[in-house]
């Protein structure tokens, strides 16, 4: 079965967890979308290795990255044994950012957004502050995924997309997904998603999202959404390998 472009998820208290777990198995082929959990240990109990085989995971308290062989879970880079870091960026809102009904928007994050990790300088805040851009001497794999909070509303759908393009613009992959508003008070929280592609110097990625409400809309930050740290818009790109 080939990766679909879109999936239709239907949004509300939904987060990455239940996206991920209700979604998985059917919708995509390896590499597998991104796990997140508390740390190791609620991994390997809430997502165990054999049904998760090339997936890869984030433990939020060390933002290491893993992946599963079908028996263990393996951190990313470690060579083995050896510990190695992981090469990543991952941003996220510290504002929330009006979004414009029926027009796509790049979401930025600029000097009052959160730079939550980038171990190699892939992000300016001050320049192209929606970019996440692969550095030099980095060619290799990568994997881009968002985390796309919308604020309550009741009307019409919401979108969001992954670009990657060359460092002359470029189109070289996209990944897409939609969301249906919620029909009650609860914002519409949905995850997008591309999975490991190859990429170069120069090459970048950036998050763009649209919506239907008829009217302004809100993408809520951390702040914007419950105040807790795993709650808000995010956008991270990690390097999985050469």
């Amino acid at each position: 079965m080939s990766r679909p472009q879109k999936e239709e998820i239907v949004s509300g208290q939904l987060g990455w967890d239940g996206v991920v777990n209700d979604m998985l198995a059917l919708l995509f082929d390896s590499p597998l979308p991104l796990c997140r959990a508390a740390d190791l240990s609620e991994l390997e109990t809430d997502f165990p290795a054999a049904n998760f085989e090339q997936c890869l995971a984030v433990t939020q308290d060390t933002s290491k990255l893993y992946m599963s062989d079908g028996l263990d879970w393996n951190e990313v880079g470690s060579g083995g044994g050896g510990g190695g870091p992981v090469s990543m960026c991952r941003l996220s809102k510290g504002a929330n950012q009006t979004i414009g009904t029926s027009s796509f928007v790049a979401v930025t994050f600029g000097t009052g957004d959160n730079e939550e990790e980038d171990t190699d300088g892939y992000h300016n805040p001050s320049s192209n502050p929606e970019r996440i851009t692969v550095p030099a001497g980095l060619d290799g794999k990568f994997h881009p995924s968002a985390q796309v909070v919308f604020a309550a509303n009741t009307t019409g759908a919401r979108y969001a997309l992954i670009y990657h393009k060359s460092s002359g613009g470029t189109l070289k992959n996209r990944a897409e997904a939609t969301a249906f508003a919620a029909t009650d008070s609860l914002a519409t929280n949905f995850l997008v998603d591309m999975g490991v592609v190859e990429a170069v110097a120069g090459d970048y990625f950036y998050l763009e999202v649209y919506q239907v409400s008829g009217g302004n809309l809100n993408l809520l930050s951390i702040a914007g959404g419950t105040g807790t740290p795993f709650y808000g818009t995010r956008f991270s790109v990690t390097r999985t390998g050469d």
